[in-house]
């Protein structure tokens, strides 16, 4: 699936309070590979909506390289792409939120698990693992800052980029005024190289705030005012005394904020795990897997690439001739149309007529990828289809309090797997559960396996 980065709202990413105020702690951090981590993230958050849930801690994103850069504002960098990245695996930073409401915040870990450059049909292709933590925030954030990716994009200085996700933050504050920091706060949070402690003192050793002003942030302050979306002005206190003690910034949006140039990052389509199962089922069509993966979510295709394979390794006959038209029927039974959702109906004729001689013609009005239901090789899938109508039905009759238990028996597995996600529990909880496509195929699963068996969805030798 293509993410596209155009100023329609699309090329924004939610990002985590918690993860707002990341400092270095042992490298030195180039605005570069700080933009980089944010396109990173931002295609995270987008492939994790697509999921609907949290993958294993060790699941690899990726985009390919050139949208990464194109993102990140630093076209024809290809060769310093393993430097970016191994500068961002060694580095350790730490998490704090910069509002002084929120409650304490403090997280320490390395900005990246694990990265890879991979080449695939000519592409090369930048994969990343990240954190749990991490993870878990970006695919639910509570409190977040809207960063326009396309605007960070033409930043330069390190102080800019970082300030600029900061006062980000406070775009559509009703004060128009980020927190007010101890300025010791402010030079370390926008120096991208780590502070050093005084043995002598105990104390961050730091450039005096007058000449941390006069080098860096004016600098960083008159760049986000010219290259991005917002205006920013310092304000400054004295706190009594004659030094400066604490600092915040006056956040404004521009009314008439020019356009940033029009960028793209092409989300990971396909996952290692649903190519490696394909090829296990035969399928080597990848262009046609991938629109599939485009249509129905790479979690419905993998649930249905699991059912391909238990079809294929039943061994009764007929086998299965087309994999991929297989894989797709399966699909369409797993998402059927909005219509049908509520009084869901067979896709194909019932059994009586399947029983009857077969037709002259195909009959093109009921849909085939052979042109003709009537074959044989297609009994399993109308049995399959049918079977699966029968067990929703089954459970849309349940009395209230019955349906509810089964319901909080499958939400406990998935909470036990670290698949459980508000959304899902919403779903689970909601009276119309069987609306959204994914719960109403799982739970249909974990029914048929929980009452009846694994053969519950097997067909009989005398279909």
């Amino acid at each position: 699936m293509d993410v596209r980065l155009f100023g329609d709202g699309s090329n924004t990413l939610r990002k985590p309070v918690e993860a707002l105020v990341m400092v270095p702690r042992t490298h030195k951090l180039t605005p570069l590979a700080r933009k980089m981590y944010t396109v990173f993230l931002y295609v995270t958050q987008q492939t994790l909506k697509q999921m609907g849930a949290i993958p294993p801690g060790n699941y690899l994103f990726e985009a390919p390289l050139v949208d990464v850069l194109r993102a990140a504002g630093a076209e024809g960098q290809n060769t310093m792409a393993k430097t970016y990245l191994a500068e961002m695996r060694k580095i350790e930073v730490s998490w704090d939120a910069p509002d002084v409401d929120y409650g304490p915040v403090h997280i320490g870990f390395n900005m990246i698990s694990e990265t890879r450059i991979v080449k695939r049909e000519g592409m090369v292709i930048l994969q990343w693992a990240l954190p749990p933590t991490l993870l878990e925030v970006l695919a639910d954030p509570k409190r977040w800052a809207s960063i326009n990716l396309l605007y960070l994009a033409q930043l330069k200085l390190y102080a800019s980029i970082v300030l600029y996700e900061i006062c980000s933050r406070y775009r559509n504050n009703p004060s128009h005024l980020t927190s007010r920091m101890p300025v010791e706060w402010w030079i370390e949070l926008l120096t991208a190289s780590p502070t050093v402690i005084d043995p002598a003192t105990g104390k961050l050793k730091l450039i005096e705030w007058r000449k941390y002003k006069n080098k860096y942030l004016h600098a960083a302050m008159e760049e986000i005012n010219e290259k991005s979306d917002l205006h920013i002005q310092l304000i400054e206190d004295k706190l009594g005394g004659k030094a400066i003690k604490e600092a915040q910034f006056f956040v404004k949006v521009k009314a008439d904020a020019r356009q940033a140039p029009q960028i793209e990052v092409k989300v990971k389509p396909i996952s290692d795990q649903v190519l490696a199962m394909a090829k296990h089922s035969q399928i080597s069509d990848l262009k046609e897997l991938q629109a599939l993966v485009e249509k129905y979510k790479e979690p419905a295709v993998s649930q249905a690439l699991e059912r391909l394979r238990e079809r294929m390794s039943q061994g009764f006959s007929p086998e299965v001739g087309s994999p991929i038209g297989y894989l797709r029927h399966i699909l369409r039974v797993m998402n059927p149309p909005a219509e049908e959702l509520f009084e869901p109906q067979a896709p194909f004729p019932a059994r009586s007529v399947l029983n009857e001689s077969k037709p002259s013609a195909p009959i093109s009005t009921l849909g085939s990828e052979s042109g003709n239901l009537f074959d044989e090789s297609n009994l399993a899938e109308t049995w399959l289809a049918n079977r699966q109508a029968e067990i929703l039905d089954e459970l849309k009759s349940m009395k209230p309090d019955e349906i509810q238990t089964w319901l909080t028996a499958y939400g406990e597995t998935l909470r036990k797997k670290g698949l459980l996600t508000p959304t899902t529990r919403d779903r689970i909880n909601s009276p119309t559960w069987f609306a959204a496509a994914r719960v109403r195929l799982e739970m249909v699963q974990f029914y048929g396996l929980a009452k009846y068996g694994e053969a519950w969805n097997c067909p009989t030798s005398n279909l």
